[in-house]
């Protein structure tokens, strides 16, 4: 198809989408809560610098114009198996999406196995190796909701 010259061209529900993973990496896993809000805004309203007489803490931007808000945002994300040149891997992103383009899939949400314990388990399960399922596990302790990735 024909490539999109801006990201204001993308569905609203691309943006929900990626908003919805940016939470599930950030902080807001471990918080104990269910969902988050997350906003976008373009490259062009992200700076580094300050008005004049402005101070900004180390790590932080300035962010001017208008935030596009995305609430409740749940804080769930899912992991499938795709076969590429025979060898499986892991694809995480939303379950809405995992689902459609999976047969085998999990759910995982913030819970209090440690990832590495839920990736060993995934692992011996499937095959994926423990490393390539670790990197699709957000930070912090999660809970797996199984849809015929560890019992197929």
């Amino acid at each position: 198809g024909e490539g999109l010259e801006d990201a204001r061209e993308f569905p609203e529900s691309l943006h929900s989408e990626a908003a919805q993973v940016a939470v599930c990496w950030s902080r807001a896993w471990g918080s104990g809560g269910a969902a988050a809000t997350a906003f976008h805004v373009r490259p062009s309203q992200v700076s580094k610098t300050t008005e004049t007489g402005e101070s900004l803490a180390r790590g932080s931007f300035v962010v001017r114009g208008q935030r596009n808000w995305h609430r409740n945002l749940p804080l769930e994300l899912a992991i499938g198996m795709a076969v590429v040149n025979g060898v499986p891997m892991p694809v995480s992103g939303t379950p809405a999406t995992i689902s459609e383009n999976f047969e085998r899939w999990a759910k995982v949400l913030p819970g209090r196995e440690k990832k590495e314990s839920v990736a060993n388990r995934v692992s011996k399960a499937t095959g994926l190796a423990q490393d390539d399922l670790l990197s699709c596990l957000p930070p912090g302790n999660c809970s797996i909701e199984d849809h015929g990735l560890i019992q197929p």
